[in-house]
């Protein structure tokens, strides 16, 4: 997967530019204190000028080895970049991953990666069959907690996901674009469900989620997160339906 990014300090922005991923690898071989079992890479490769390649943890080459990659840089304005999601080598052919991009970036609305946003389920996933939730803080949100839980074919339920993750610090920071998608299975529910986890101190902001071009749900203005909000859903062959929702 690649992603587009332009850098845009017009505003007084001076931050570094972060580019963070992490994936939680399946259970490897007994005795094996190191091992990768689906090894993902991490590149960031600067567009035009001297198309300089950047590596994480401090590296000059992949890292093989951990399953959160960081690389943190300086970036001057009207930069541009692609960061790059590489599948190295997969064991199984479906892995969950997670990128958080923050810095001195263009508008939100700009940024827009090639196939993806921030999250991909499967190698085989199209922009057709991909789930993605968008969160636009306005503050930071310490007790913010989120839930994805789909329906299994013995009419029970798996909890897909929930964030933020150790990759955030297990919070959102302010005035932050976040996402994270996920590759869904046709003829199957699924529940969204964003709530405040501790009482108070929540926060405040915008979000959407949508499966394709299908928008289940958008925010118009900023919402306040003190309350539970759940979303139902079912993804049908030819689009999705709408079950419900509680806010």
């Amino acid at each position: 997967d690649e992603y587009k990014i332009k850098i845009d300090t017009s505003n007084g922005c001076n931050e570094e530019l972060r580019v963070t991923l992490a994936w939680y690898d399946p259970p490897g071989a007994v005795g094996c204190l190191k091992c990768l079992v689906n090894d993902i890479d991490l590149m960031i490769e600067e567009i035009g000028g001297g198309s300089e390649v950047f590596y994480p943890n401090g590296l000059s080459q992949q890292d093989t080895s951990n399953t959160v990659e960081r690389i943190r840089m300086q970036a001057s304005d009207a930069q541009e970049f692609r960061v790059i999601v590489h599948s190295r080598n997969f064991a199984f052919n479906r892995q969950q991953y997670s990128l958080a991009i923050t810095g001195c970036l263009a508008e939100a609305d700009e940024l827009k990666p090639d196939l993806t946003e921030a999250m991909k389920s499967s190698p085989n996933c199209s922009r057709e069959e991909l789930f993605t939730f968008k969160i636009n803080t306005a503050e930071t949100a310490h007790q913010l907690r989120w839930h994805f839980i789909g329906s299994t074919v013995n009419n029970g339920i798996e909890t897909i996901a929930s964030g933020p993750g150790p990759e955030f610090g297990y919070e959102y920071e302010a005035n932050e674009t976040y996402y994270h998608s996920y590759c869904l299975t046709k003829d199957s529910k699924y529940r969204f469900q964003l709530k405040n986890s501790a009482g108070g101190g929540l926060g405040s902001g915008k979000y959407s989620l949508s499966y394709g071009a299908v928008t289940i749900f958008d925010s118009d203005s900023s919402e306040d997160f003190e309350d539970v909000k759940n979303h139902r859903f079912q993804v049908l062959a030819s689009g999705v339906k709408i079950l419900g929702k509680n806010r």
